[in-house]
């Protein structure tokens, strides 16, 4: 009813004044958006050489298993900022963008309708968790879509310029 869009607005309008924008979203607040908006994600496919890739272990409600790190783009967010964030929190890695390999809409997420946007970055160092592989171990226990997107990867780094 209209009470309830004027309650729903003005809530909406509270989030942005107090600056409650990804990653700075409530927890509960985040889902609860998710179960009507789809939001967009970078996967972070760390690179050395152009050939290798970086994995980190999840283990949550939701999935287990081996996956590219990744996250939630901002408001206003770049692409090339949310990659930086993401592999600073989760690796403590500085990125360089390279390009984006490919975009896909989960159907089959859990908890959204997610986009997942594969953004191949350049990376020196080691990574504070995870670990590189140049290939995927076929008993390989991996989140769902993120063989697909490593797959295809592979398939193309022998094409990939890495600085």
């Amino acid at each position: 009813n209209q009470g309830e869009i004027k309650t729903f607005v003005s809530l909406a309008q509270k989030i942005r004044q107090e600056n409650l924008f990804i990653p700075n979203l409530p927890k509960d607040l985040w889902y609860a958006v998710h179960s009507f908006l789809t939001l967009p994600a970078v996967e972070v496919l760390m690179t050395r050489s152009g050939r290798d890739f970086l994995l980190v272990w999840r283990k949550d409600k939701y999935f287990k298993g081996w996956e590219i790190p990744g996250g939630y783009i901002g408001y206003k967010e770049s692409l090339e900022h949310a990659c930086q964030r993401v592999a600073k929190r989760e690796v403590a890695l500085d990125p360089k963008f390279q390009k984006v390999i490919t975009a896909e809409v989960w159907l089959d997420h859990p908890y959204t309708s997610g986009v997942s946007i594969v953004c191949l970055c350049q990376v020196k160092g080691e990574p504070t968790s995870g670990k590189f592989f140049t290939r995927i171990p076929s008993s390989f226990e991996m989140i769902p879509h993120h063989s697909g997107f490593l797959k295809k990867f592979l398939e193309l780094s022998s094409t990939w310029e890495v600085e």
